[in-house]
């Protein structure tokens, strides 16, 4: 294993520890979180100002928003990364508000998606970039009703910052549900999930769509079957390595080396641990931090979600 992936790794396991206990109340996933944030950061992780993040965005925004729960825990860790965090808030702020008139609904996705605009949009018009946004949700929204929610906000403004068309994004997943559909590596709104972060580099699209196909079979094949709402990692990966072979045993022995630290054993799904080995190998290939944190962010929002209306499902 490569010494730089070892060490990375026990920053992870030392963040993660660090999280539980200063950042207790978050729960775990989103102490994973702050680890996986910051475990290829060249900063020590800042506890104090993460709080104080928070209570900034409490005191300048409604009771009622996105910027509530899960995802203001979130966001103030991506937030507490930076020097200038409160004028990149003013601007996520100003997103959000945005993206509300157009009908998207307030929630932790529209919050990570306001996020990804403070950063990526640059000096792009805001009045294209919002109808391009609004245009790829409703045309989802119309053609595939039953895979297409507020969780595929950040997939509607990362499509809307490239050049790509609304009849090429049908295209490219129409043939990502008939590939899903004859191998079954994934769910319909897996692969959904997965052509939503290939898009992003149309011109590689089916090559990185087959590395994608053989991480995901390759990681079954030795026992760490990706869930559905992980799968996106997968495709986020397949965009900046070149070999899936070498990136799957990477990120196997990675994961084998985290069974050393308990935190990872006894009370971690075995897949996720994997997910987090995958991350952490990301880290040693030129990887847009910012997409790949966004994506993360999703994921996790998306089984916190999953969570929430379990419980309530069951207490009615």
């Amino acid at each position: 294993m490569i010494e730089k992936i070892k060490n990375n790794l026990n920053k992870l396991d030392r963040y993660y520890r660090e999280a539980e206990e200063k950042l207790r109340y978050d729960g775990n996933k989103i102490n994973n979180f702050a680890s996986i944030v910051y475990c290829n950061e060249d900063r020590e992780l800042n506890y104090d100002l993460i709080k104080r993040i928070r209570k900034y965005i409490i005191k300048v925004t409604p009771w009622f928003s996105s910027f509530r729960g899960d995802s203001l825990n979130m966001l103030s860790i991506l937030l507490s990364t930076e020097d200038e965090w409160q004028q990149t808030f003013e601007k996520i702020n100003e997103w959000e508000e945005s993206l509300r008139n157009e009908g998207l609904k307030e929630s932790a996705y529209l919050a990570i998606s306001s996020w990804v605009l403070a950063k990526c949009a640059g000096n792009r018009n805001k009045d294209i970039v919002i109808k391009r946004i609004v245009m790829f949700y409703s045309f989802m929204h119309k053609n595939y009703t039953n895979i297409t929610s507020s969780d595929d906000y950040l997939v509607c403004i990362l499509l809307a910052l490239t050049d790509i068309s609304t009849e090429d994004y049908r295209v490219i997943l129409d043939s990502a549900l008939k590939d899903v559909k004859e191998k079954e590596y994934t769910t319909n709104n897996g692969a959904q999930s997965l052509v939503n972060v290939l898009a992003l580099d149309v011109d590689s699209y089916d090559e990185n769509m087959n590395k994608t196909e053989q991480i995901l079979v390759k990681s079954k094949e030795i026992g760490y079957a990706l869930p559905t709402h992980y799968v996106s990692i997968a495709a986020a990966a397949s965009m900046f390595i070149e070999d899936a072979d070498k990136f799957v045993e990477e990120s196997r022995k990675s994961s084998e080396y985290l069974e050393q630290f308990e935190e990872y054993t006894f009370y971690m799904d075995k897949s996720f641990r994997y997910v987090l080995s995958m991350i952490v190998v990301l880290g040693e290939y030129n990887v847009n931090k910012i997409i790949l944190n966004a994506v993360i962010a999703m994921c996790i929002s998306y089984e916190l979600d999953g969570q929430a209306k379990s419980l309530l499902s069951s207490t009615i």
